[in-house]
């Protein structure tokens, strides 16, 4: 019985203590509560790579009947006359990778875009398994401002096409011919689904801002 009052009076010392301490994080000053207790949110990756793999492992969880669309030239889905609405199938498609939608624009608007291959220590064998992903997010993305743009959101359909511009872009300036091919795809179908933005919006003044985005984007 001895010892276990012992060990019962212990206990209710480093209880008192603990208490004690809390009470004085608590009550001390803020500096003392943000350092010691809140775990800092971490910044977002400043690599674009990042956010595109992202993006491509929420496509990895869609199923083939919902992918398919983006296994088509672009021109295939995209509705003629321009003022229909896309296939319903689109509208599916776009409603489960909403997701990767984001994660895609997110990557598109960081400077940086590494991919992290070592052609140094791989050569010329390196594998390239992002090339196809980052086709299927390019035109997912034209699909997406084209929604918009059916939607009659003209500002949005454009963010979402220039999201789309610097992503082939910064597929163009990795370091292999495959992946410049592939940024060449994405240029020129958000080129084009720029163009025919610029065509049918009765916003002039955004039509305007966009061209003079346009222009400084090439220098």
């Amino acid at each position: 019985m001895t010892g276990c009052s012992s060990e019962t009076r212990l206990a209710r010392r480093f209880f008192s203590l603990t208490a004690t301490v809390l009470a004085g994080l608590i009550t001390g000053s803020g500096a003392a509560q943000e350092g010691t207790l809140a775990e800092p949110f971490p910044a977002p990756a400043a690599n674009a790579a990042l956010h595109y793999q992202r993006a491509m492992l929420h496509l990895a969880q869609l199923d083939d009947d919902e992918a398919r669309p983006l296994a088509k030239p672009i021109w295939e889905i995209l509705p003629a006359p321009v003022d229909q609405q896309l296939p319903r199938e689109v509208g599916r498609l776009l409603s489960r990778a909403r997701f990767a939608v984001r994660a895609a624009a997110k990557g598109s608007r960081n400077a940086a875009c590494n991919f992290g291959i070592d052609f140094s220590e791989l050569g010329a064998g390196a594998s390239l398994p992002h090339v196809e992903g980052m086709v299927h997010l390019g035109r997912l993305l034209t699909l997406r401002g084209a929604q918009a743009e059916a939607q009659g959101k003209w500002d949005e359909a454009a963010i979402v096409y220039f999201d789309g511009i610097r992503m082939g872009r910064h597929l163009t300036h990795q370091n292999t011919v495959l992946e410049a091919f592939a940024g060449l795809e994405i240029l020129r179908n958000n080129y084009f689904a720029l163009a025919r933005w610029a065509a049918r919006c009765p916003a002039r003044p955004l039509v305007a801002r966009a061209f003079g985005l346009l222009e400084a984007m090439q220098d």
